[in-house]
């Protein structure tokens, strides 16, 4: 209504000001244009919103040693996996509950969760599994 009241070079219904932007001649206006057009006195443009902070760095593995056995409690079957990650990892084994494991390494994935590895006797590669679904054993 303000474009009509002063002029706006626009059609109705053909050309509008867009949700309040100021179209002058097929271009987008400046803001200076854009207050001067509507005659608008202390107008500030809108705050620069602040940076994102950076991520936190993933927690370090522990520095003290892990359990020399551990109890699998994950209620049902567990899973080997590939890699020490959820989201990427093929299974290439299960570990049945209530058995107890023998860990080589401890690891840390993308996200500060810990994994167990364990190697493959058959293959030789290394299989991990979740740290947070097992007891350590004395």
């Amino acid at each position: 209504m303000k474009g009509k009241e002063y002029g706006f070079p626009g059609k109705p219904f053909t050309e509008s000001l867009d949700f309040g932007r100021f179209l002058w001649e097929g271009r987008m206006g400046t803001f200076d244009e854009f207050s001067t057009f509507f005659r608008l006195t202390e107008v500030e443009p809108p705050p620069i919103p602040p940076t994102p902070p950076e991520p936190p760095e993933p927690p370090e593995p522990p520095v003290e040693p892990f359990p020399e056995k551990v109890l699998i409690t994950a209620g049902a079957n567990l899973r080997l996996r590939d890699k020490p990650t959820v989201s990427n990892s093929a299974t290439m084994g299960w570990c049945k509950d209530r058995t107890v494991w023998y860990p080589e390494g401890m690891t840390i994935d993308e996200l500060g969760r810990f994994w167990y590895l364990v190697k493959d006797p058959a293959s030789g590669g290394n299989r991990y599994f979740a740290e947070w679904l097992t007891e350590p054993m004395e």
